[in-house]
């Protein structure tokens, strides 16, 4: 039985939100997908089973629409609607795209009217109002426009999208965390409700740096920019770059021990003036780590990939090998972890991606999908009785009101699942000392503030003995416990799974480590860019001939941390039914590895191994389909305007034509089919040289006005200043309570909009134990005097 098996779902998603249902499904809700007589049209995506039935081929489709039960319905027939209201009738949660079948049929509000304890969960491009709410954005305009394009490339390409579908898998994974913290909520009250989900928002959300470097630049003395040029693998911090090296090529850090790095460099004669005391001046600090990349870069270009790659990893150094998809199929970790599963696609077995999370009770299970008609779909879903909803009071009900969360995770995957818990109403504790307040662990740092509001702050210095009995009591009280450590620390200070739940049966316990726990990788040192490199995300995310370039932002860390709030949200619903928590093992390397799903099937039926594609897609056909340079209208905050068009069929292409003004050019009989098109060796250059006249933003909305998806390629200034749909939401705001050391401090807001119990307030983040006194009293009854002789021990500091 799977985590989510006392639930039932009807999908009614595109490829904004299937990633959501098939989460759900995996991890055992029955989830049905309705499709019209002729069938899915998701089921035309590539890549394809070679030789397979029509509609029976798609590896996209196989991936996606996992473990589902299908069933056409022709909605033109009485019979038809009858069947789609007897599975809304029946089902606890409703997805919907807006725009896929079925939805049209549906009248919501009515429906909730009638069943007040459903859950809905609406995945839109930019949300259900605003001055954008209509416009067209397939996966490389909604990039573009939610600033992820903007990071990735260098000058000698043009930003570029990630690979595949990676920009969905952020909303579908918010469609899933929506689901449950309603249906959660829906548990507690009776009362069910409405979530929106935004694309654009899921996004602008999940950028790392962007808008932390533009909001936080006067802190900034060495680099004040506000926004960062694009500059392949390099990131943000100057400290994580993709280099050459013999056979190869190796994200390189001398993060988290640059005194380790340093002897590393004078050992084989790199060291070069790196020792020279005035480095460590303030005012040139940021000219060390240049000096340092540099000479680490004309070291590395001296060894070979492999050998360095593990030389590092046996010195603790977060090397992360740019591995094809071809190497990432033979890794051992996965393999010892038994990680591949089995997919089955017209009478063929397939291995495939396994789970993005191990539960220890309730495992997550892959199957087919199911062709089934809308009888056998409800065949064991019980009828949900309707009326009215009960007469709780929600006033200041949130979603996630009355978990507590007690969280030792530090840098970004794992404080950013439990800002999500804490925007939904958790009681997030966030542990931390004076020991560990340093880099992104420093609660005075921009970077801390991004991801740690709504969280209360718990000085506990675990380092010495006597306080580890206050974190094993505090354990005992908790519904979550949560940390991305490497494996055993917690199993060191007395707080594993098998101690804590001995007395706490109902905690639930999540690991979120680099490569898992278990296999010969498992003690491997990583960070986002690091899993990047070695699942193929690097590589893939490019052009061709081209290995340092990569995603501009940790992307993987993101994903981590809503992988986590979805497996935590899961095992909060299993607890429901069987009164058990249960301990949740998620390797951040095979989340990584799964986001390549298609491509892993691919590989695996057709012996195919994708390649960087740039802004061409890899497996279905689109043209023109890129970012094209307009006219440079030069300001503080960038000296160049790209805007995206994705012309997904042959009828975008003509309305294109029209807004042109018909180039004689663009009247080539044979650039009417996307064959065609794509064929033409000048198509680029010629759509180049118009929008190279025209401003990004007039391009963007005649474009959109003519039923032409295009968006501006955004950074972080066009965010926060200048895009109205964000605005028109009230996303991007500053914190009203200045924050006692960084002063004015700035929010996005929760991705997620709930009708029913609105998650709005963002105070500042606390600072090192400014909660201590609070927290030790409510969830442990200590008195003042006990508190006090605890700080004065040391132990809370």
């Amino acid at each position: 039985m799977g985590a989510l098996s006392a639930i039932s779902v009807l999908d009614l998603t595109d490829d904004r939100g299937i990633y959501g249902a098939k989460l759900l499904a995996d991890l055992g809700a029955t989830v049905i997908r309705v499709e019209p007589p002729d069938g899915d049209p998701l089921r035309a995506r590539g890549p394809h089973l070679e030789d397979a039935p029509p509609g029976e081929s798609s590896l996209w489709y196989l991936y996606f629409a996992s473990n589902r039960r299908t069933c056409r319905i022709d909605l033109a027939t009485p019979e038809g609607r009858d069947e789609l209201t007897s599975i809304t009738n029946r089902v606890d949660i409703l997805l919907t795209c807006p725009g896929t079948f079925g939805v049209d049929a549906i009248d919501v509000e009515a429906l909730q009217q009638r069943r007040p304890e459903l859950v809905v969960v609406d995945t839109s491009s930019f949300g259900p109002e605003g001055p954008w709410a209509n416009y067209l954005a397939p996966d490389l305009v909604a990039g573009a426009l939610g600033g992820a394009v903007a990071t990735t490339g260098d000058v000698d390409t043009p930003p570029l999208k990630c690979f595949g579908d990676l920009n969905f898998m952020i909303s579908g994974a918010y469609t899933a965390i929506a689901a449950l913290s309603a249906l959660h909520a829906e548990r507690d009250t009776g009362h069910g409700q409405r979530a929106d989900v935004s694309v654009h928002e899921s996004l602008v959300s999940c950028l790392e740096h962007v808008l932390p470097w533009y909001w936080y630049a006067p802190l900034r003395a060495d680099r004040p920019e506000r926004v960062l040029p694009r500059r392949g693998g390099l990131h943000w911090s100057n400290a994580y770059q993709i280099m050459a090296a013999k056979n190869g090529a190796i994200m390189v850090t001398p993060t988290p021990n640059v005194a380790a790095h340093l002897d590393w460099l004078e050992e084989v004669g790199f060291i070069g003036d790196l020792r020279d005391p005035s480095y460590g001046t303030p005012e040139r600090a940021s000219l060390f780590v240049r000096r340092l990349m540099d000479l680490t870069a004309q070291w590395v270009a001296t060894r070979d990939v492999e050998t360095l790659f593990f030389e590092a990893q046996s010195r603790h150094a977060p090397f992360g090998w740019v591995l094809p998809v071809e190497r990432v199929v033979e890794n051992p970790q996965l393999d010892a972890r038994q990680w591949w599963t089995e997919y089955r696609i017209a009478d063929r077995e397939i291995r495939g991606p396994g789970t993005p999370f191990w539960f220890s009770d309730t495992p997550w299970q892959m199957g087919p999908p199911a062709q089934v008609n809308a009888g056998e779909a409800l065949s064991d879903i019980p009828d949900r009785a309707t009326g009215s909803a009960p007469a709780a009071v929600l006033s200041d009900r949130k979603p996630l009101s009355g978990v507590r969360v007690l969280d030792f995770s530090h840098v970004l995957a794992g404080p950013f699942c439990t800002r999500l818990l804490a925007d939904m109403g958790a009681d997030v504790v966030r542990v931390n000392s004076e020991k560990r307040a340093t880099g992104a662990n420093d609660p005075n740092t921009s970077y801390y503030a991004s991801f740690n509001r709504n969280k209360r702050s718990l000085a506990l210095d675990m380092s010495q003995q006597d306080a580890r009995p206050i974190a094993r009591a505090l354990a005992e009280k908790a519904d979550i416990i949560i940390n991305n450590f490497s494996p055993g620390v917690l199993d060191r200070w007395g707080m594993g799974y098998d101690v804590v739940s001995k007395d706490n049966p109902g905690v639930i316990l999540i690991e979120m480590s680099g490569m898992g726990s278990g296999g010969p990788w498992s003690n491997f040192v990583t960070y986002a860019p690091t899993l990047h490199a070695l699942s193929g995300l690097s590589h893939l995310t490019g052009v061709p001939g081209r290995e340092d370039i990569g995603i501009g932002f940790s992307y993987n860390d993101h994903q981590a941390g809503l992988h986590g709030a979805v497996a935590i949200l899961a095992a909060l619903e299993s607890r429901r039914h069987t009164g058990r928590g249960q301990r949740i093992d998620l390797s951040q390397f095979e989340l990584a590895v799964n986001l390549l799903g298609p491509t892993l099937l691919d590989l695996a039926a057709n012996g195919r191994a994708a390649g960087p594609a740039g802004n061409t897609l890899p497996y279905d056909d689109a043209a023109p389909h890129g970012c094209y340079r307009c006219y440079d209208e030069a300001t503080e905050t960038a000296d160049e305007r790209w805007v995206a068009i994705a012309c997904m069929n042959d009828g975008q292409w003509r309305a294109l034509r029209q807004v042109m003004g018909d180039p004689a050019w663009a009247t080539d009989p044979k650039l009417n089919t996307v064959a065609g098109r794509l064929a033409a060796s000048e198509l680029e250059q010629n759509i180049t040289r118009w929008t190279r006249g025209e401003r990004a933003e007039d391009l963007m909305m005649k474009c959109q006005a003519a039923g032409v998806p295009a968006g501006v390629v955004q950074n972080g200034a066009d965010l926060f200043e200048r895009d109205p749909q964000l605005a028109h939401d009230g996303f991007l705001r500053e914190t009203a309570e200045v924050h006692p050391v960084l002063g004015s401090t700035y929010y996005d807001r929760l991705a997620i909009r709930f009708h029913r119990m609105p998650c709005d307030d963002y105070p500042r983040t606390r600072i090192l134990g400014e909660d201590s006194m609070e927290v030790l009293s409510e969830w442990l009854d200590m008195s003042d005097e006990e508190i006090v002789e605890a700080a004065a021990g040391l132990l809370l500091s």
